[in-house]
């Protein structure tokens, strides 16, 4: 039987899974059959069909090197076996297998490209598979509109171009809901991540051995949990370990949907250290979770937090900036409460999960890729 919508991941891995179960979610609601073809290196695979609900298929493909033929391959037969309306691909490098798929299966290419990678990050690779993936979609899809304004191929005369759409990321507001604090615990913050450079965890990990030194012994105790993998992770251990923190922060590891239900219900405020972020999920988890933020005042950042009003900015890569923004939030509790309750009414206004997919069932519509609107959940 065919499928309405496919997506390509990369691995299934960072902020773009939950966006991709939450769609799959919404469109089923709507009576819209979602699969997944998970296309990564195979350290990078989440292939646990447990972790994909609401999608009837999950497909890996693992990638071995930057040019796997036999895997292009297994997309081109995926594709054609099942037969998919429209595909959102969240990587550049399968749209041309993707494209010959849906050919071979006798579907009109409705391939949209979903762009992830930070406009400042992107690198000279990155705009040259955006260059040779372009000419097979019909649409691009942003999530901001500086990136929008930014987008390095925005002049270029090519219908996916033409179509270039902001559809911002969404969140489930019932699944993710504000806790009452704990009032014996430690002020704890928390930071979920897939361990990685761009990810300025080390800074957080110095900005918490500052908040440490110069605590009042007297004062309320904080504590930082760090949940996720990933390859900096043994040297953020090693560091917490020289500077005498064993006892301040916790490693989680790799934390499932539920788990990490309960880590955000476990945080006091939740910190996003980063040199850059497209649209970061795990900011719109902690609004919906009501809690205090403390982000970097980088691009795919700034746009979203409204510094002093649902969250507090500060420079990238400055401990002692951090240290001072956390120490704020711990002497005064009230306006960390205040800038959560802030946070969550901005994500019921602006950011639900509902009007997400309504905004991409509208384009999938628009396109001709679904011939009638679906129903409202």
């Amino acid at each position: 039987m065919a499928i309405d919508v496919c997506h390509v991941s990369f691995g299934g891995l960072g902020g773009h899974g939950p966006i991709v179960r939450t769609l799959a979610d919404q469109f089923a609601r709507r009576g819209l059959r979602s699969a997944v073809i998970l296309h990564a290196p195979a350290d990078d695979l989440d292939d646990d069909p447990a972790h994909w609900p609401h999608l009837d298929h999950v497909v890996a493909v693992p990638r071995r090197g930057k040019v796997d033929l036999p895997a292009m391959a297994a997309v081109v037969g995926t594709i054609r076996r099942l037969r998919p309306r429209v595909v959102l691909c969240h990587t550049h490098e399968s749209i041309p297998a993707v494209f010959v798929g849906q050919l071979l299966a006798g579907r009109r290419p409705q391939v949209l490209i979903v762009e992830h990678q930070s406009i400042g990050l992107r690198r000279r690779l990155e705009n040259l598979r955006s260059a040779i993936a372009l000419p097979f979609c019909r649409a691009v899809v942003v999530l901001s509109d500086d990136y929008a304004d930014r987008y390095p191929f925005r002049r270029w005369p090519l219908p996916a171009v033409r179509r270039l759409t902001v559809l911002p990321n969404g969140i489930d507001t019932d699944r993710y809901q504000p806790h009452p604090s704990e009032p014996d615990r430690p002020f704890t913050l928390g930071m979920g991540c897939r361990m990685v450079a761009i990810k300025d965890v080390a800074s957080l990990v110095e900005a918490m051995a500052i908040v440490a030194a110069e605590a009042d012994p007297t004062m309320v105790r904080v504590r930082l949990r760090l949940a996720g993998e990933g390859p900096t992770r043994a040297g953020l251990i090693d560091q917490a370990q020289r500077l005498g923190l064993e006892d301040v922060i916790e490693f989680t590891g790799s934390l499932d949907p539920a788990q990490m239900l309960a880590f955000y219900a476990s945080l006091d405020v939740y910190v996003q250290a980063t040199f850059g972020e497209t649209a970061s999920v795990s900011l719109l988890e902690a609004y919906a979770c009501g809690l205090a933020v403390v982000a970097s005042d980088v691009e795919g950042v700034r746009g979203f937090v409204a510094d002093g009003r649902d969250g507090v900015l500060v420079p990238p890569g400055d401990p002692r900036a951090l240290a001072t923004a956390i120490a704020a939030l711990r002497d005064d509790r009230d306006r960390a409460a205040s800038l959560g309750t802030a946070a969550r009414h901005r994500i019921e206004a602006d950011y639900s999960a509902a009007a997400m997919a309504d905004r991409y069932v509208a384009l999938f519509t628009e396109l001709g890729a679904i011939d009638r609107p679906a129903p409202g959940s």
